[in-house]
């Protein structure tokens, strides 16, 4: 059996004849002849209304636009929405959230509050730390300041206090006398050895022992002072470390004496045998001084005291050529036989100090170099000495000297201004200042020196704002003071816990070594 479709041939027309009625209910788009048929319909088509270029044989085809697919419902009703950003006002839309979004946010609000919470009291808590350290220090402070220190020798009631004077009556005084007389010269000098100018940080030299022999006789105990007294080259008699002790004692913080013994129109100013004048202090006004209470018992007060007086001798013996280039003045009134001589010479002045009074001092000059043009220079030498760290200094030391300077000048005021004094006195032309430490912070025997420096007395009082009109001025007033009281024996105690100055009447039948 064979099947032959029927096949209905329209000859006015290109496709099927009107008159048929089967294919009436299907889409038609009439084309071109030349046209080629790319698909039967565009489901992917977009809306008639893209302009976008048409490409051929694509989605944008001409002659497809009968094939794309229209959802007539909603497209009447459809309308695009501006969603771009107002430029005039940005108007915040409510979202509203759903019940999980608003927990969640609201975990993590509770979360940032007890984060907020716990810094607070870490806050507070370090706040409260902060507070309780510092009125632990402010009470440490008050304790120290309060806590009374002894003075350097114990007074009997059977002493009369004549005067107290404050400190701050000293400020204003001021006087400068005439140029000194040099009266005499004793002992002998040696010459500087100019190879520890190299001396540096890295480069440092242990400090050596010395067996020459240093004296600490004082005022009455000098048989040349006894004799100028006798030959009446003064009235007013004393040495240079009493001298500059009595002119920077506004500076001073622990307790000193002197004693003044006034026979007929003249004044000795003397001190007492193992006085604590004979010590050099530590650190006397640094915020925190050495403590009785130290741990170490080599960093007491009285221990490095010791210690600072042992380094400053053998220093300045160490830093002169031995026995070569000797320059020798009269013999040494203070050596005995069988004991060696070091290099110092004993300098005897006087000064006109006003009011009838002429001063005399012995002053020591420690070594001597020459100038460029041959001419000697007397030298003052002298070493401050580290005994907790030495970091501080080798980190500073050798590139800003003048900032370990000034860290020195707020722990050793008194000392350096003693120094500068006792230069002046004896008419030095520059001061050598060594700088010695320990080798171990624990140790108080071993020591090396890291440097030195040199300055000129004048230069160096100003760099420590030493006023020296004014440190004569003080000693005038007190010269005049003394020599106002009847013959007899007084004595001039700086007070132990007060900046102020006490003066006793001592009994004739009483000695002052009596009191200790």
């Amino acid at each position: 059996m064979s099947f032959e479709p029927s096949i209905l041939n329209d000859t006015d027309s290109w496709g099927p004849p009107s008159s048929s009625l089967q294919f009436s209910d299907i889409l038609y788009q009439p084309f071109n002849k030349n046209d080629r048929i790319g698909k039967v319909i565009d489901w992917t088509s977009s809306s008639p209304t893209d302009r976008r270029p048409l490409q051929p044989y694509g989605q944008y085809s001409s002659g497809n636009t009968a094939f794309t697919y229209i959802h007539g419902e909603d497209e009447s009703s459809f309308s695009f929405v501006n969603t771009a950003a107002s430029k005039t006002m940005k108007i915040r839309r409510f979202v509203p959230h759903s019940r999980k979004q608003r927990s969640n946010r609201a975990q993590r609000q509770q979360q940032s509050l007890k984060v907020l919470q716990v810094k607070n009291q870490q806050k507070r808590r370090l706040g409260n730390a902060a507070r309780t350290a510092q009125n632990r220090y402010i009470a440490f402070q008050q304790r120290r300041e309060h806590k009374s220190r002894e003075p350097s020798v114990a007074i009997p009631e059977s002493w009369e206090l004549l005067e107290v004077l404050e400190f701050s009556r000293f400020q204003e005084l001021s006087y400068l006398p005439g140029d000194p007389v040099d009266l005499d010269f004793y002992g002998l000098l040696e010459t500087y050895d100019k190879s520890y100018e190299n001396v540096r940080t890295k480069n440092t030299k242990p400090l050596q022992r010395t067996d020459r022999y240093y004296s600490t006789s004082t005022t009455t105990e000098d048989p040349i002072i006894a004799k100028l007294a006798r030959a009446n080259e003064g009235n007013v008699f004393a040495t240079d470390l009493i001298l500059s002790t009595l002119m920077t004692c506004t500076r001073s913080v622990y307790s000193w004496d002197i004693i003044a013994e006034r026979v007929e129109n003249e004044l000795f100013l003397d001190k007492r045998e193992k006085s604590s004048l004979d010590y050099l202090e530590v650190s006397e006004t640094a915020p925190d001084p050495p403590s009785e209470e130290s741990e170490l018992k080599i960093n007491t007060p009285k221990s490095l005291a010791t210690e600072a007086t042992f380094v400053n001798h053998h220093f300045a013996q160490q830093i002169l050529l031995k026995e070569k280039d000797v320059v020798k003045f009269k013999p040494n009134p203070f050596i005995e036989e069988g004991e060696k001589a070091g290099s110092v010479c004993y300098r005897y002045r006087k000064w006109d100090i006003g009011g009838g009074n002429t001063l005399v001092a012995r002053t020591e000059i420690e070594g001597l170099m020459k100038s460029s043009t041959g001419e000697p220079l007397y030298l003052t030498i002298k070493a401050l000495n580290e005994y907790k760290s030495s970091a501080e200094w080798r980190q500073q030391l050798d590139s800003q000297p003048g900032a370990v300077l000034s860290a020195e000048l707020k722990k050793n005021t008194c000392k350096l201004a003693r120094w500068a004094m006792g230069s002046l006195l004896a008419g030095t032309q520059l001061i050598k200042l060594g700088y010695v430490s320990r080798v171990q912070c624990r140790d108080n025997s071993k020591h090396v020196i890291m440097g030195l420096q040199t300055y000129k007395p004048s230069e160096f009082a100003d760099q420590i704002h030493f006023h020296i009109p004014n440190c004569w001025g003080i000693l005038r007033s007190l010269v005049d003071l003394l020599l106002s009281y009847s013959e007899g024996r007084y004595l001039i105690l700086k007070d132990p816990n007060a900046q102020q100055l006490q003066i006793y009447r001592i009994p004739h039948d009483e000695s002052e070594d009596e009191s200790e």
